[in-house]
């Protein structure tokens, strides 16, 4: 290749490096409680999920998403066996 093309092909990834194709699919900032949107299956026991998990019960400090710190999150656990009654 020449050292021509070398540079026209590094201007071009350069040029292209900026531009953005990426979509953003889903987004929840767990202000609300979204449980009843969502439906979790499940074939063995012990794996749960929380849609609307408080992680301060777990002693996680709030993550801070803009100005408001916020505790609820989604929480899963797999492979965790119920306790016996």
């Amino acid at each position: 290749m020449s050292l021509r093309r070398i540079w026209l092909a590094a201007l071009v990834s350069l040029a292209l490096s900026h531009v953005s194709l990426a979509q953003v699919l889903y987004q929840e900032d767990f202000d609300t409680d979204p449980s009843a949107s969502w439906q979790f299956n499940s074939y063995l026991l012990g794996n749960s999920a929380d849609f609307f998990f408080d992680y301060s019960t777990v002693g996680v400090p709030p993550r801070v998403c803009g100005s408001v710190p916020t505790l609820p999150a989604l929480g899963l656990t797999a492979d965790h066996p119920p306790l016996p009654e």
